[in-house]
């Protein structure tokens, strides 16, 4: 089994590629984590969920394009190419895509909080449907209750009498 020095050169090319697949892998998980403000949680979870993406990765492309083999020349190539998009793409990613989500998500939360007040008006202006049955008997409970208290406190006049 030979290895030529263009099957390691294309061997290389591939690697870098895979690299930059993983890389652009790799910021789409940090604008994630940006957009949820670094908890921890999601911070470790990203961190797992990625060097397992990354081991899983560079084990099929050892089986495909070495042969089975780990070398070295594949492990720099996927990290050069990692780094090249980390060092370009991640500060396009930083200064132009998160304001940029952060706007969409903050319209997002004003939309639904319209929409749901909304949805709200609708349901209470339909008479006959579940949601204001409930409401309406719910109420009427609740006002029942208040109006037995008011009356308890007319008869005593607010003193309590030893009996």
């Amino acid at each position: 089994m030979e290895y030529t020095v263009s099957d390691q050169l294309l061997t290389f090319s591939c690697a870098v590629l895979c690299g930059a697949c993983l890389g652009v892998f790799y910021e789409v998980l940090r604008l994630f984590r940006e957009l949820v403000y670094h908890k921890k949680s999601v911070v470790i979870f990203c961190d797992i969920l990625f060097m397992l993406v990354c081991a899983f990765a560079s084990v099929l492309f050892s089986i495909c394009y070495s042969r089975g083999n780990t070398r070295y020349f594949t492990v720099a190539g996927e990290a050069l190419g990692l780094l090249a998009v980390r060092f370009t793409l991640g500060a396009v990613n930083i200064r132009f895509f998160l304001p940029l989500m952060r706007n969409i998500l903050k319209k997002c939360r004003k939309f639904a909080g319209n929409m749901g007040k909304t949805l709200k008006k609708l349901l209470q202006g339909c008479g006959n449907i579940l949601y204001n049955i409930h409401r309406k008997k719910a109420s009427s409970t609740d006002d029942n209750a208040q109006n037995k208290s008011k009356e308890r406190g007319k008869r005593n006049h607010g003193v309590k009498t030893a009996e």
